[in-house]
């Protein structure tokens, strides 16, 4: 029996070698400089609890919270309706739209949620079976505590089975509502890279690439204190764009907290005009042989024109990790059609909820809709990728 649990508010409470010593992750989400990055900007009440054998953090959501963490919203995506849409299954999305309209706006949108604010994984991390029970009662205490009736582990690997099916085990509904897209970064150089893609995205990569030239625009690193007055814009632009309030200030807020709090990890690539102006930007973060790409802005007015997205999210990328000797690329989640071409893998990533128990019924039979439309949407786009390696490796 596990009877060591301690409880923070806050994570400059917490003691850095204790946390160091719970956690079983290696990733940047793992760590105290990101969950303090974090910490201010995602909920005002949170709970992070550690012991010998492992750690979790718990956030307490609710309908004005970031949409991808809340449970609601992970069951009423557009992704999942248009995809039963596409598979020509009209009564399944039908039967999703009823039984979203029967669960109400409010269910399921108060909850205390176990992930890591804007890394997309879960939040916990244990040892042991013994430990990783006792994490699972504390979250559904806080949950209590909270008067939230609902408790939620989001964003859990793939091929962590034995949390998975623990989840299933205490009650929770599965839902695959997301993915992380990954690329292995090969040998060889760009060259290298753009062998591993197949055939017809081979040559849209190189398209997009001489593209780029004309423009004169290229590629270095920079200080996020030297360049944060012209990127805060182009990432406020980006908010603009679909919607929210242009507030360069509060982006230029974050870039250079950011560029504070996780200094070790932090790298700023800027796409650079001759003029010296800036096209775009992307921040990303390396750790233990993994790049994660993380924020980013492009100049609205020439975004098309010059080719900037494609070649600094994704070709700017790998010749960094080339350079850097680096494993991996996490691109996370979401434009997954466009990193599959770009050759990425997509780890699929499953939330659980466990809703009162009046609901139970009705989420069980919506997480079995969404996830059956997203593992369909995913099959199809790796299908291609996955001829062409065959092919390529003479299978």
């Amino acid at each position: 029996m596990v009877s060591d649990l301690r409880a923070y508010s806050r994570v400059n409470s917490i003691p850095r070698d204790e946390w160091d010593h719970s956690t079983v992750d290696s990733s940047l989400w793992a760590t105290t400089d990101w969950l303090r990055n974090v910490e201010g900007g995602f909920s005002d009440e949170r709970s992070y609890v550690v012991s010998a054998g492992g750690a979790m953090a718990v956030y307490h959501v609710n309908p004005d919270s970031y949409p991808d963490f809340v449970p609601r919203n992970l069951l009423s995506r557009d992704a999942a309706v248009n995809g039963l849409a596409s598979q020509r299954a009209p009564h399944e999305q039908q039967r999703l739209v009823e039984l979203l309209r029967g669960l109400g706006q409010d269910a399921l949108a108060h909850a205390a949620v176990c992930a890591v604010p804007w890394g997309f994984t879960r939040a916990l991390w244990a040892r042991d079976a013994d430990t990783r029970e006792a994490l699972l009662t504390e979250l559904e205490g806080t949950a209590t505590r909270w008067d939230s009736g609902t408790s939620a582990v989001l964003y859990v690997d793939q091929d962590e089975q034995a949390l998975r099916q623990a989840l299933v085990k205490r009650g929770y509904v599965e839902v695959l509502a997301a993915g992380n897209s990954v690329l292995d970064v090969p040998e060889g150089g760009f060259d290298g890279y753009v062998e591993t893609l197949r055939s017809k995205d081979r040559r849209t990569v190189r398209r997009e690439i001489r593209n780029l030239q004309p423009t004169g625009i290229t590629f270095r690193t920079a200080d996020i204190a030297d360049v944060v007055k012209d990127v805060a814009g182009l990432s406020a632009a980006l908010d603009a764009k679909h919607g929210l309030p242009y507030n360069p200030e509060l982006h230029s807020k974050i870039l250079l907290s950011q560029g504070e709090d996780l200094n070790r990890y932090h790298r700023v690539v800027v796409a650079e005009r001759p003029n010296g102006t800036i096209a775009g930007f992307l921040v990303c973060f390396i750790k233990d042989g993994v790049l994660y790409p993380k924020m980013s802005g492009y100049d609205p007015q020439n975004e098309g024109e010059e080719y900037t997205y494609f070649n600094l999210g994704y070709y700017e990328m790998v010749r960094q990790a080339q350079a850097a000797e680096l494993h991996t690329i996490e691109y996370g989640t979401e434009a997954y059609q466009a990193k599959v071409i770009r050759g990425c893998r997509i780890r699929r990533l499953y939330s659980y909820i466990k809703p009162p128990a009046e609901l139970r019924d009705t989420v069980r039979e919506l997480g079995a809709l969404v996830t059956r439309a997203q593992e369909q949407s995913f099959d199809a786009m790796l299908a291609g990728r996955t001829a062409a390696d065959a092919e390529r490796d003479g299978v």
